[in-house]
């Protein structure tokens, strides 16, 4: 009955509660990307292959999910030491600065995935019907991420914000990776038409990732000016009266 009666609590948390529901959200994201770089890193080590190509895709997924691990236990630590709206104002800001500079720091891994796909002519390779799951896989989360990404910023809190952004950056490198398993697959061996494509949609999306973080950089790095950061961030709509 007790373990009823707190999954019961939970669930409706969950539903309810945004900021906690970003949180789970994150920690599974978290979980599932270190294993994808573990799993990388280890075919890179022990079943030959392109060790470039493998190396760089770990690097780039053990940097997204070290980017959010730092974000969930600056958020913790917020929590645990019980701040002020005016204290949390400051974090929140820094957790968005932060969280934009790491994603232009991510961009360089994944701008070595690009130069790999394009001038290597490597790719990503998923056998037999696996494709099409992962291609509705990809396509639902590079949409829920923008739509919650979208949605969730009305509410102000930018640590959220910084979360949901990071799983939108994340979302639009899976559609590059979906685009090159697909053109391996049904290209029928027209390796420039799979270069080109890999190029422009490759750096579309890089190009899309940089404004994101940049973004994010001048928002975080006004949000700490605009009053002293000894004051908090005003601009917040927590201090809406």
């Amino acid at each position: 009955m007790g373990r009823s009666e707190s999954g019961n609590r939970f669930l409706l948390r969950y539903r309810q509660d945004y900021e906690f529901k970003t949180v789970i959200k994150t920690l599974f994201s978290t979980v599932a990307t270190a294993a994808i770089a573990t799993y990388q890193l280890l075919v890179a080590l022990f079943a030959g292959g392109n060790t470039t190509w493998l190396f760089t895709l770990s690097a780039y997924y053990y940097g997204l999910a070290l980017a959010r691990v730092v974000v969930l236990l600056s958020h913790r630590m917020g929590i645990v030491k019980k701040e002020n709206e005016e204290r949390r104002h400051i974090r929140d800001a820094r957790n968005y600065l932060f969280g934009g500079a790491f994603l232009e720091l991510l961009t360089l891994f994944y701008s070595g995935i690009i130069v790999l796909v394009t001038v290597q002519g490597l790719h990503y390779e998923y056998r037999g019907y696996f494709i099409y799951a992962m291609a509705f896989y990809a396509f639902w989360k590079v949409i829920s991420a923008i739509v919650n990404a979208v949605k969730y910023k009305k509410f102000g809190d930018y640590t959220v914000q910084t979360m949901r952004n990071f799983n939108v950056a994340d979302g639009l490198v899976s559609i590059v990776a979906l685009q090159s398993a697909m053109l391996y697959t049904f290209s029928e061996g027209d390796m420039l038409f799979a270069r080109v494509m890999n190029a422009g949609i490759g750096g579309t999306m890089g190009a899309l990732i940089l404004a994101l973080g940049a973004y994010m950089i001048v928002k975080g790095t006004y949000l700490l000016k605009k009053n002293g950061t000894s004051r908090g961030c005003a601009e917040h709509p927590r201090d809406a009266e």
